[in-house]
């Protein structure tokens, strides 16, 4: 969150999540130095790095769809049936 006043949640690992402001420090990552839109810059023992923000997890799982064909609307016109003649059967 950004505005008056910045704030980022983290989830850790196990699924944890905790309200971090600048100044405060992260288990394990470091001091927050600044939160932004799309990040939060932290400063550890390695130095200083970005976390970028993530898209959420959705409540509804997605799923390619199928399309169905669709019949048309007019008259079905029945298969006509083929009889073979016999040698015997004069035609008509």
């Amino acid at each position: 969150m950004v505005g008056d006043l910045a704030y980022a949640i983290i989830v850790d690992p196990k699924g944890n999540n905790q309200l971090y402001r600048p100044g405060q420090t992260v288990p394990t990552l470091g001091v927050v130095r600044s939160v932004e839109a799309d990040q939060i810059t932290l400063e550890g023992s390695d130095g200083v790095f970005a976390l970028k923000l993530a898209p959420g997890p959705t409540d509804t799982p997605t799923t390619a769809r199928t399309p169905v064909p669709t019949r048309s609307s007019g008259a079905v016109t029945p298969a006509r049936s083929l009889r073979v003649r016999s040698e015997s059967e004069s035609s008509p």
